[in-house]
């Protein structure tokens, strides 16, 4: 019990995170080191302020699209989505072949910088020069993508994989808003 409290008091103490080892046997704590060198995570709703700079993101994949000489991923956090690309002569060599094996919901940071792109529904991308897999995700049993063929039987018994599209998602969140006016 004793070192249950010294690990909680640790983390209390370090609310940016904790270096050592793992106090209690059994039970994983986030190991995280000291963000003295490290740039910090951007989250996706503030990218439009930093065009041209370098930035840290981190989310889940929510689609993949592999072409030659061009990857394009699209990645989601708490404030958005956003649309990373991957190119072959730009992209380290490791994280270009890496993204072939990624599955979507996957969790990813990737580094790299923000260009205007007109072309882009967002109106910037986000040009990848590294990319890490945080966790690998098993493949979901349903298409959670706008163009699903998936029956609505099976959607109905994965809903909470389903409610991750932005077009259910924004159903269910006019409801709750009807559903709280009356």
């Amino acid at each position: 019990m004793l070192e249950i409290s010294r690990a909680l008091h640790a983390l209390i103490q370090c609310p940016k995170g904790f270096v050592g080892s793992n106090p209690i046997p059994g039970v994983f704590l986030l190991n995280i080191e000291k963000q003295n060198n490290k740039m910090e995570r951007t989250l996706l709703k503030d990218l439009q302020s930093k065009i041209n700079c370098d930035v840290v993101v981190e989310g889940w994949v929510q689609e993949i699209r592999i072409l030659s000489k061009i990857k394009f991923i699209i990645v989601r956090d708490r404030s958005g989505d956003m649309q990373c690309i991957a190119l072959r002569n730009h992209t380290t060599d490791a994280a270009f072949e890496m993204i072939n094996a990624i599955q979507k919901e996957s969790v990813v940071k990737i580094m790299g910088k923000i260009s205007e792109n007109k072309e882009s529904r967002w109106g910037i991308e986000l040009l990848i020069d590294d990319l890490h897999v945080l966790n690998q995700s098993c493949p979901i049993p349903i298409d959670n993508t706008d163009k699903s063929a998936t029956e609505l039987e099976k959607r109905l018994d994965y809903r909470f994989l389903d409610t991750r599209n932005f077009k259910n998602r924004t159903i269910f969140n006019i409801r709750s808003k009807i559903a709280c006016i009356l």
